[in-house]
């Protein structure tokens, strides 16, 4: 699955409708997914974009700075991983 663009490493972005607040706001999504998207991607342009791994997120992608843990399903179709 080449591509030309590089890998941002992103979550899926949690439910705008909940309004659950706290530590989580209702984030379901720990893991970090491999998007392709340019550094200068707008949010728009890349909210509907596959994870390398086939993930789709049903909000969009966001960023989340606490979050560390690299999807391993990302990972093995990158080749990054030795399973």
């Amino acid at each position: 699955m080449p591509n030309d663009e590089p890998i941002q490493w992103l979550t899926t972005a949690p439910n705008p409708n909940v309004k659950a607040t706290g530590f989580d706001a209702s984030q379901r999504g720990w893991k970090l997914h491999a998007v392709y998207a340019l550094d200068s991607a707008t949010w728009e342009s890349i909210k509907t974009r596959k994870a390398v791994c086939g993930v789709t997120p049903a909000h969009g992608w966001g960023v989340d700075l606490y979050i560390e843990d690299k999807c391993k399903n990302c990972m093995k179709k990158l080749s990054l991983c030795e399973e």
